[in-house]
């Protein structure tokens, strides 16, 4: 009977943790969508050049995709049901896809925003790349992306032994 009340005690106490990060997540997002509508419309008054304002957009939309997976991910514990449902390996698989998105949009930003900023010699790049800044190449987006993939297959895994078990029992 200990064990059970210890388990029972370790799920509820998850719960609160996953509740607590989940309420946490969802102010941020909401705090991040009022500071990107803001900094959008001060781009827009100010009259920055099309090519950055349509980053500052996308990578809005990126993050915002990102921090709402990641509320819907902490979802179902907080619920208290199994973190392992056939969901959660999707969502993972989403949230790695979405990060690699926004690895891929930065890797090639200081390119685009050349062509953007030298409009009389598109393919004129030297200074770029002398200055070492031709491909902005972020690793640990990189790396959270493969991690997030990664996740998606453990909790796959876990999916099919908790279907074992359930089945077994």
């Amino acid at each position: 009977m200990t064990e059970i009340n210890e388990i029972t005690r370790s799920l509820n106490k998850t719960a609160r943790i996953c509740s607590l990060l989940r309420m946490t997540t969802l102010v941020f997002l909401f705090i991040y969508v009022g500071l990107s509508l803001a900094t959008l419309s001060m781009s827009l008054m100010s009259g920055r050049n099309l090519f950055s304002i349509c980053h500052l957009l996308i990578s809005s939309m990126i993050i915002i995709a990102m921090l709402g997976i990641l509320v819907k991910i902490l979802h179902e514990p907080v619920l208290g049901q199994s973190p392992f449902s056939s969901k959660q390996p999707k969502r993972f698989i989403a949230l790695g896809v979405v990060v690699f998105l926004k690895f891929f949009i930065d890797m090639f930003t200081p390119l685009f925003l050349a062509s953007a900023t030298n409009q009389n010699n598109v393919f004129n790049y030297a200074p770029l790349a002398s200055s070492g800044h031709f491909l902005d190449i972020n690793v640990t987006l990189l790396l959270f992306s493969l991690i997030f993939v990664s996740l998606s297959v453990v909790f796959r895994y876990g999916t099919l032994l908790q279907k074992l078990s359930d089945e077994t029992v």
